[in-house]
């Protein structure tokens, strides 16, 4: 009898012997989330077993001892949730309160979900988190773009999103939030990850000038630096609804990125920078999102040229 196979199938044709029989060489087999061990003749500890020498008798259990091959608890393919944190490996453990995370977990963690949607939820079917670091607090603050820089003076069309407290006609795409008893209606891009690009195809030189003229977009865009990996790239500044929807699940996001090791999202009227800009008001502001506790109002920054944090996502 075989045991320990973790639902793989058994490689050995092997079920049943005599004393003549010809040694059985038992066979290695392959899982995708399990690394082998080998064959023992006890479900922990044990002798290892590599064959049935002819000549042997009586009944055997061997079992098959394994380990899992992932950092996380869940496998890459499994569907992550709100609050998983995310390892270098692909794989994910779920947040739970009291969750402790071993030193090597930390050390390869590198996101937190915070938004896991079907094709009908707001941002559609796909999967976002945000990263441990974010820029935040006393000299770490950034601008989304300096005073008189092109990013400053320029109208981006192709990244506006539109608040209002009225309904949009029916068929138009849209995010609400409530805000001081008041329900308003946001529509535009809700898609942040191609923000970036929308920009440098409208200023030719955002690009080389990136840290001088986007400090928050060039934080972002170095982000996956210290990385390796698919994660070294990918992350981008959010949307203003992206944002919104981080703020929805704060509570969750901390209290994983504390149990990973990350910076928490500072909880403070500073607010959060989106990649979205506001098709009104003067200088074109760029909308961002208050953080402090019962607000997550989405406004826009009166001067971009003014300070304030600033986190990466991506898709998983």
């Amino acid at each position: 009898t075989y045991e320990g196979l973790n639902g793989a199938a058994n490689p050995n044709t092997a079920t049943s012997y005599t004393v003549e029989s010809e040694t059985i060489t038992l066979q290695d087999f392959s899982h995708d989330d399990y690394t082998f061990e080998g064959w023992f003749d006890a479900e922990t500890g044990g002798n290892k077993v590599t064959s049935i020498p002819k000549g042997s008798t009586g009944n055997k259990t061997l079992y098959a001892h394994c380990t899992w091959k992932w950092i996380g608890t869940k496998n890459p393919t499994t569907a992550k949730a709100v609050g998983d944190i995310v390892f270098s490996d692909g794989s994910a453990t779920a947040y739970t309160s009291g969750l402790t995370l071993t030193s090597e977990q930390k050390s390869k963690a590198v996101a937190v979900i915070f938004y896991a949607g079907s094709a009908s939820d707001t941002l559609g079917a796909k999967t976002l988190g945000v990263g441990l670091q974010n820029a935040t607090g006393d000299g770490n603050t950034l601008e989304w773009a300096p005073y008189n820089t092109t990013g400053y003076t320029t109208n981006f069309t192709d990244i506006q999103c539109t608040k209002s407290t009225t309904a949009p006609t029916e068929g138009t795409a849209y995010y609400t939030f409530t805000f001081s008893n008041t329900t308003y209606y946001v529509t535009g891009d809700f898609d942040g990850s191609d923000n970036w690009a929308k920009v440098c195809a409208t200023d030719s030189t955002a690009s080389e000038n990136a840290a001088e003229n986007y400090p928050a977009f060039n934080w972002v865009n170095n982000y996956g630096n210290s990385l390796s990996g698919d994660y070294a790239s990918g992350w981008y500044l959010p949307s203003c609804v992206e944002l919104r929807i981080l703020y929805d699940n704060k509570d969750t996001v901390n209290a994983a990125l504390e149990a990973a090791g990350g910076t928490e999202m500072e909880i403070s009227d500073t607010g959060y920078w989106s990649s979205s800009h506001n098709p009104s008001g003067n200088n074109y502001p760029a909308w961002w999102v208050r953080f402090n506790d019962n607000d997550g109002y989405i406004t826009y920054g009166i001067d971009e040229h003014d300070k304030k944090s600033v986190c990466a996502v991506r898709a998983f």
